[in-house]
C-alpha cells in the first residue's frame, strides 16, 4: 500500500511512500501550482493519483512511478475532493465536471446554477450507472 504526501519546502514535490516498510517509493515535482493558502486535494484508485488545487490545476500521475499522466490549469478554483470512477475523474466547484483520466479530456458537465439555490458542488460520491456521456443532468449525477 502506498501513501502520498505534500512536500512543503522550496521545491515542491510528490512522494509516495510504502506504508509497510516507510520506505519512499518515488518522489517528482509536483505538476500542480500549490501551496498553504492553495491546499490542493487527492485522491487513487487502481494505478492512478487525481491532484486538484485551489489555483485551478488538476494532474493525473501513475501511482506506481510518479509519472505524469496529463495535466490541466483551466478548472475552477476552490475545488472539492477527486472522486474516480473506471477511466473518469469527477472534479467539482460550481461545475461538476467528468474527466478521463487517461487523457484529461472532458466527458460531460454539470453547472451548478439555478440548482438548489447552491453555488458549488460538494466532494462527489459515485454509484452505478454514471453518465460517460454529454447527456447527463442534475438527476443522473449525484454529489
Amino acid at each position: 500500500m502506498a501513501s502520498y504526501k505534500r512536500d512543503w519546502t522550496f521545491s515542491p514535490s510528490i512522494r509516495c511512500y510504502n506504508l509497510a516498510t516507510r520506505k519512499q517509493r518515488w518522489i517528482v515535482p509536483s505538476p500542480i501550482r500549490a501551496n498553504i493558502d492553495a491546499i490542493a486535494q487527492g485522491a487513487v484508485a487502481g494505478n492512478r493519483l487525481a491532484l486538484y488545487s485551489a489555483t485551478g490545476d488538476a494532474a493525473v500521475l501513475d501511482s506506481r512511478t510518479g509519472k505524469k499522466v496529463w495535466t490541466r490549469n483551466d478548472l475552477a478554483r476552490l475545488p472539492t475532493t477527486p472522486a474516480m470512477h473506471k477511466d473518469l475523474v469527477l472534479l467539482g466547484n460550481d461545475t461538476l465536471k467528468a474527466v478521463r483520466l487517461s487523457d484529461g479530456k472532458e466527458v460531460w458537465s454539470i453547472s451548478m446554477q439555478g440548482l438548489l439555490n447552491k453555488n458549488r458542488w460538494s466532494p462527489a460520491t459515485v454509484s452505478e450507472p454514471l453518465p460517460t456521456r454529454s447527456t447527463a443532468t442534475s438527476s443522473t449525477v449525484g454529489a
